[in-house]
């Protein structure tokens, strides 16, 4: 028969592993309007290694209709931006890379 994997793991091997785990998150460009496929990045307010709160504004961007800031979904350190000033960025794609703490 199967037997259960974690007969034959350490108790404390779930919470070793959850310290190994990578922390790094992806800030996305979400869908602010229907019908959205792109955005262009008109403008960062942050810059890598900067230490940010949620909801404080990273960027903004104009889509087909109109100028929108974005907010951080998360606290922590900003590791990479990956786009530049007027690049356009398609929806969903990670605009930044974030460090979370805890």
């Amino acid at each position: 028969g199967i037997r259960p994997l974690k007969k034959y793991l350490p108790s404390s091997f779930a919470f070793r592993s959850s310290l190994l785990l990578d922390k790094k998150v992806s800030q996305i460009l979400p869908d602010l309007i229907e019908g959205m496929k792109e955005a262009e990045l008109v403008e960062w307010h942050v810059k890598e290694g900067q230490e940010i709160n949620e909801f404080d504004p990273i960027c903004d961007v104009m889509t087909d209709k109109s100028k929108a800031e974005i907010t951080s979904l998360y606290t922590g350190t900003i590791t990479k931006l990956n786009y530049e000033t007027t690049d356009m960025i398609p929806l969903n794609a990670a605009l930044m890379e974030i460090e979370i703490e805890g």
